[in-house]
């Protein structure tokens, strides 16, 4: 499939993304990583749709996900993130502006971010949706982990 050769793609962007130091490269190379992100879809439903092997599963997958709101990672980041960035020229990662942000995982584990960690890099959240106080790499590495998912699903529909 043409769409898994992007993956390799988003997870280069996202290593440079992860070793990025300078704002204005972050700003960019976040650009790539969600027009990435939201492009392998676009191969998958034109490019890997021409495959007569796979083209019924994919129609399958994409009525699935369109049907499906509870895909938050797609519907809510990799699509509206895109969207963001690409078509409105705004970003949804910021730096927190205070002494401490105090994250609470699923498991209720609190853990303290510092402002000098927050603006070092080591920690740059989402600042709004369902990822708010997430860092936004990780949030990427998600969106990367659910496509790998999705292309296995399409496979292994289109070759039972």
């Amino acid at each position: 499939m043409r769409a898994a050769e992007m993956i390799a793609d988003a997870e280069n962007a996202l290593r440079m993304l992860e070793e990025c130091e300078n704002e204005d490269d972050f700003r960019v190379l976040w650009i790539a990583c969600m027009t990435i992100l939201r492009s392998v879809g676009h191969v998958l439903g034109k490019v890997d749709h021409e495959n007569k092997c796979l083209a019924a599963s994919i129609d399958s997958w994409w009525k699935n996900l369109k049907a499906n709101k509870d895909e938050i990672i797609f519907h809510e980041f990799i699509e509206k993130e895109r969207n963001f960035s690409i078509k409105e020229y705004t970003f949804n990662y910021g730096e927190y502006s205070g002494c401490n942000l105090v994250i609470k995982d699923e498991n209720r584990k609190t853990t303290f971010f510092s402002e000098a960690e927050i603006l070092e890099g080591l920690y740059i959240p989402m600042v709004n949706g369902p990822y708010e106080g997430e860092d936004c790499r990780d949030v990427i590495r998600e969106a990367i982990d659910w496509w790998k998912q999705q292309l296995q699903k399409i496979e292994k529909m289109a070759y039972l």
